[in-house]
């Protein structure tokens, strides 16, 4: 059973260094798409006709699915490949990163304007922008039983379960972020992450110990 992890304390060298704005939130949200999966399969003697069998299954759910209002452009179907590239990455992971600044800026503007009557001073930041190609975000699974062999009726008989291939469909990149998409993940594409922390002095941060080279001398009196 999932839950929410409480924050844990911070040290208070830590506290009274800086501030780190992250931001979190847990909202309850009706589903409104579903993703079913299907793994299609036939049976031949040669690799061909098993091909063939499988396009005629496909077409005919195809045909089936139309006809209580599923859409073509709603079905995806995946040949299970993982060489996927995009000329546009550079440019996306510009964009990306601008969008976490955004949040992370906005979560500031909200956070410390509503805490402090003066706002800290940003003192640092960090970033990271990660790639997610599909070929990590596909799924595999063994469509069998625990165990292989069972008791039947017959005591004389045991009742033997056959193996099954293993299914791999694609899942998507699915985790919590402030600026995520809209879509439920169907087809395989690449998943750009871009995250940006904003560290803020802290009010009870101790001020720097200023140094003053008086030189040496005597005084007259």
């Amino acid at each position: 059973m999932g839950g929410v992890t409480d924050l844990a304390p911070l040290p208070p060298d830590i506290v009274q260094g800086y501030i780190a704005i992250d931001g979190r939130a847990v909202v309850r949200v009706r589903a409104t798409e579903i993703r079913v999966v299907l793994a299609v399969t036939g049976e031949g003697p040669t690799a061909q006709e098993c091909q063939k069998v499988v396009d005629l299954t496909i077409a005919r759910l195809k045909a089936t699915w139309a006809k209580i209002g599923i859409a073509p452009e709603k079905i995806v179907v995946d040949f299970i490949a993982f060489d996927y590239w995009s000329r546009d990455l550079d440019e996306v992971k510009v964009a990306v990163r601008a969008q976490a600044l955004q949040a992370a800026k906005s979560k500031a503007d909200v956070l410390l304007g509503t805490i402090f009557e003066h706002r800290p001073p940003a003192i640092n930041l960090q970033e990271q922008t990660v790639v997610h190609y599909p070929h990590s975000l596909y799924h595999s699974f063994s469509n069998a039983y625990e165990e292989s062999v069972a008791p039947s009726f017959r005591r004389d008989i045991p009742f033997i379960r056959l193996p099954r291939p293993r299914n791999t469909y694609y899942r998507g990149l699915v985790g919590d972020s402030d600026v995520q998409p809209r879509e439920l993940p169907m087809s395989p594409e690449i998943s750009v992450v871009s995250t940006v922390r904003l560290y803020f002095q802290s009010p009870a941060a101790k001020p720097a110990v200023e140094i003053k080279n008086l030189g040496s001398g005597r005084l007259n009196p």
